[in-house]
């Protein structure tokens, strides 16, 4: 389901996750080309691009890098919900924490030992969370029927 804020859940997970490894992955998995530029990026990072040929290669040279040494890293794939081109991408042997964060249960079930499934708000989850972010509408009557209503026409979507 889309605009529940699994990005955001993975982007917290990754900052309280900071300290837990040496480097931490943000895939665009959007699809096969945001994959291979995302690979590139971090290719580029860790200076392994030279030629074209090592550019073509660059997710072999990224996961091979990381392989080959004592660093702990944590990918996240974001927004994967392709499954073919997910697969292309997922390393087969590194010792690697990952997060995919994706719409598609056949994705979320296919590549991860275990996933957790991000719904919508209900009307009252969604008022909550309004009155936390706006501390006196629990105070002020016409603010809070306001919110009730507000939450209700977004669906139990935290934003759209």
């Amino acid at each position: 389901m889309g605009g529940v804020g699994k990005t955001q859940i993975a982007t917290q997970y990754a900052y309280q996750s900071l300290d837990k490894f040496d480097a931490v992955l943000w895939m665009a998995s959007d699809n096969a080309i945001a994959i291979g530029q995302s690979f590139r990026t971090v290719a580029g990072g860790l200076g392994l691009l030279g030629t074209d040929e090592e550019t073509k290669d660059a997710a072999g040279a990224s996961i091979e890098t990381l392989t080959c040494s004592d660093t702990t890293c944590l990918i996240i794939f974001d927004n994967a919900d392709d499954l073919t081109s997910l697969k292309t991408a997922w390393p087969g042997s590194i010792s690697a924490s990952i997060l995919v964060a994706t719409r598609d249960l056949s994705v979320a079930t296919a590549s991860t030992a275990q996933h957790i499934q991000v719904n919508a708000l209900g009307d009252d989850e969604g008022t909550r969370c309004f009155s936390r972010l706006l501390t006196s509408a629990l105070h002020h009557r016409p603010i809070f029927r306001m919110l009730q209503t507000s939450a209700g026409a977004l669906g139990g979507y935290p934003w759209r």
